[in-house]
Protein backbone atom coordinates (compact mmCIF):
# COMPACT_ATOMS: atom_id res chain seq x y z
CA UNK A 1 0.00 0.00 0.00
CA UNK A 2 0.94 3.39 -0.90
CA UNK A 3 0.98 5.88 2.43
CA UNK A 4 -1.43 8.87 1.94
CA UNK A 5 0.50 12.06 3.13
CA UNK A 6 -1.03 13.85 5.72
CA UNK A 7 -1.19 17.39 6.73
CA UNK A 8 1.40 19.11 8.77
CA UNK A 9 1.76 17.74 12.25
CA UNK A 10 0.97 20.54 15.02
CA UNK A 11 3.58 19.35 17.17
CA UNK A 12 6.23 16.33 17.51
CA UNK A 13 3.76 13.13 18.97
CA UNK A 14 5.80 12.51 22.48
CA UNK A 15 6.01 9.05 23.92
CA UNK A 16 3.12 9.91 25.77
CA UNK A 17 1.26 10.63 23.01
CA UNK A 18 2.40 7.66 21.21
CA UNK A 19 1.17 5.19 24.38
CA UNK A 20 -1.91 6.77 24.36
CA UNK A 21 -2.57 6.18 20.44
CA UNK A 22 -1.75 2.41 21.15
CA UNK A 23 -3.99 2.11 23.77
CA UNK A 24 -6.89 4.07 21.66
CA UNK A 25 -5.23 1.60 18.45
CA UNK A 26 -5.77 -1.56 20.62
CA UNK A 27 -8.80 -0.45 21.99
CA UNK A 28 -11.34 -0.03 18.88
CA UNK A 29 -9.17 -3.19 17.18
CA UNK A 30 -10.84 -4.86 19.76
CA UNK A 31 -13.83 -3.64 19.58
CA UNK A 32 -13.69 -3.47 15.29
CA UNK A 33 -12.49 -7.69 15.82
CA UNK A 34 -16.45 -7.69 17.39
CA UNK A 35 -18.52 -6.18 15.23
CA UNK A 36 -21.08 -8.54 13.79
CA UNK A 37 -22.12 -8.86 10.09
CA UNK A 38 -24.60 -6.06 9.26
CA UNK A 39 -22.37 -3.15 10.02
CA UNK A 40 -18.79 -5.06 9.76
CA UNK A 41 -17.90 -2.39 6.80
CA UNK A 42 -19.42 0.87 8.10
CA UNK A 43 -17.71 0.09 11.31
CA UNK A 44 -14.42 -0.50 9.60
CA UNK A 45 -14.65 2.99 8.00
CA UNK A 46 -15.22 4.66 11.10
CA UNK A 47 -12.25 3.00 12.96
CA UNK A 48 -9.87 3.60 9.98
CA UNK A 49 -11.21 7.06 10.12
CA UNK A 50 -10.19 7.94 13.71
CA UNK A 51 -6.88 5.72 13.37
CA UNK A 52 -6.44 8.19 10.79
CA UNK A 53 -6.52 11.20 12.38
CA UNK A 54 -3.90 9.88 15.09
CA UNK A 55 -1.59 8.83 12.36
CA UNK A 56 -1.80 12.38 11.15
CA UNK A 57 -0.77 14.02 14.42
CA UNK A 58 2.20 11.30 14.98
CA UNK A 59 1.17 9.41 17.29
CA UNK A 60 0.46 6.18 15.05
CA UNK A 61 2.04 4.63 12.55
CA UNK A 62 0.34 4.20 9.02
CA UNK A 63 1.03 0.46 8.25
CA UNK A 64 0.95 -0.71 11.71
CA UNK A 65 -3.31 0.52 11.59
CA UNK A 66 -3.45 -0.40 8.27
CA UNK A 67 -2.67 -4.43 9.26
CA UNK A 68 -4.30 -3.46 12.45
CA UNK A 69 -7.58 -2.78 10.46
CA UNK A 70 -7.01 -5.23 8.17
CA UNK A 71 -6.72 -8.20 11.18
CA UNK A 72 -9.42 -7.04 12.49
CA UNK A 73 -11.90 -7.30 9.04
CA UNK A 74 -10.75 -10.97 9.26
CA UNK A 75 -11.31 -11.77 12.56
CA UNK A 76 -15.18 -10.25 12.82
CA UNK A 77 -15.43 -12.36 9.24
CA UNK A 78 -15.57 -8.99 6.70
CA UNK A 79 -12.59 -10.27 4.44
CA UNK A 80 -13.88 -13.43 4.32
CA UNK A 81 -17.92 -12.56 3.40
CA UNK A 82 -18.25 -12.85 -0.61
CA UNK A 83 -20.09 -9.64 -0.58
CA UNK A 84 -17.25 -8.01 0.58
CA UNK A 85 -13.81 -9.55 0.45
CA UNK A 86 -10.06 -8.26 1.01
CA UNK A 87 -10.40 -5.85 -1.90
CA UNK A 88 -13.36 -3.94 -0.87
CA UNK A 89 -11.98 -4.19 2.94
CA UNK A 90 -8.54 -2.46 1.82
CA UNK A 91 -10.84 0.07 -0.67
CA UNK A 92 -12.74 0.71 2.78
CA UNK A 93 -9.83 0.86 4.89
CA UNK A 94 -8.11 3.25 2.89
CA UNK A 95 -10.80 5.67 2.32
CA UNK A 96 -11.50 5.57 6.00
CA UNK A 97 -7.46 6.70 6.63
CA UNK A 98 -7.57 9.04 4.23
CA UNK A 99 -10.31 11.03 5.51
CA UNK A 100 -8.63 10.75 8.83
CA UNK A 101 -5.47 12.14 7.57
CA UNK A 102 -6.79 15.58 6.89
CA UNK A 103 -7.99 15.98 10.62
CA UNK A 104 -5.05 15.28 13.09
CA UNK A 105 -6.32 14.48 16.07
CA UNK A 106 -5.24 17.54 18.85
CA UNK A 107 -2.99 16.30 20.86
CA UNK A 108 -2.92 19.26 23.16
CA UNK A 109 -6.67 18.41 23.60
CA UNK A 110 -6.28 16.64 27.33
CA UNK A 111 -4.06 19.06 28.34
CA UNK A 112 -6.22 21.44 27.84
CA UNK A 113 -8.93 20.04 29.64
CA UNK A 114 -7.04 18.67 32.69
CA UNK A 115 -6.03 22.84 33.06
CA UNK A 116 -9.49 23.91 32.60
CA UNK A 117 -10.72 21.47 35.40
CA UNK A 118 -7.84 22.61 37.56
CA UNK A 119 -8.81 26.34 37.26
CA UNK A 120 -12.90 25.60 38.00
CA UNK A 121 -12.18 23.35 41.42
CA UNK A 122 -9.63 25.87 42.44
CA UNK A 123 -11.28 27.99 45.49
CA UNK A 124 -12.33 31.43 43.98
CA UNK A 125 -10.69 34.59 45.84
CA UNK A 126 -12.30 36.95 47.49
Amino acid sequence: MRHLTPPAVQREATGRDRRRGEAYLTKLIDELARVPAGGRNAALNKTAWKLGQWVAAGALEQAEVEDALYAAAEANGLVSDPKDGPRKTWATIRSGLSKGLQQPVGLDADDRRRVQRRRLNRPTKR
